[in-house]
């Protein structure tokens, strides 16, 4: 696939957009993972966290798929396309790498598309029924969602550098996403202590 300088950033920017959505959905996602700290919230408003961590991880999956399989109308090629266009081209595309350096990104990302399939596999068996064991560590293998969305992060900024001489600038929103989950929980748990408290008094 030939491609102008003009053609590739704008392809950059594009999945730029899509990783983007990826890790603000992982890191609620992640901040809904059960800790020490936030289990006593999670399981005692698990009806609501259950469905909506299930949801968070489907969607996550979907935007993850995105960067193999573009948007589906072609406006957005998936960054494998991306790589192998890059790789015809390097003098002009990438003239920051090495034809190993290109090489080695394609083949993480090859090995994180099987991980991606397991992971949708795994979706599609287990967390249909959202009521068994929602919280149990063995639904999800949270490792390997961490390496998968890290992983694609990791190899899109390898390849900003391999472009433009410098790494790409994530919007701040999904820290955000972070910080406002986590922070939700900390006030319900928090709520649900004093409200322990005080159902211990009356009974006193």
């Amino acid at each position: 696939m030939s491609m102008t300088r003009n053609e590739f950033e704008k392809q950059l920017k594009r999945q730029a957009t899509v990783i983007g959505r990826a890790l603000t959905y992982y890191s609620a996602w992640e901040a809904v993972w059960p800790t020490k700290e936030t289990i006593k919230a999670l399981t005692r408003f698990r009806d609501f966290f259950s469905p909506v961590r299930g949801a968070l991880f489907e969607v996550l999956l979907l935007q993850v798929s995105k960067v193999w399989d573009g948007d589906g109308d072609g406006a957005t090629i998936s960054l494998p396309e991306l790589l192998d266009a890059a790789r015809e081209d390097m003098d002009s595309l990438v003239p920051h790498a090495t034809p190993r350096e290109m090489d080695d990104m394609r083949d993480m990302l090859e090995r994180q598309k099987m991980v991606l399939e397991f992971l949708q596999k795994m979706k599609d068996e287990h967390l249909a029924n959202l009521d068994a064991r929602p919280f149990d560590d063995e639904t999800v293998r949270k490792a390997e969602v961490d390496n998968l969305v890290k992983t694609v992060q990791m190899v899109f900024n390898k390849l900003c550098v391999a472009h433009e001489g410098a790494s790409h600038t994530w919007s701040i929103q999904a820290a955000k996403s972070s910080w406002v989950t986590t922070e939700m929980l900390r006030v319900l748990d928090e709520a649900a202590g004093r409200r322990r408290g005080g159902e211990e008094d009356a009974d006193a």
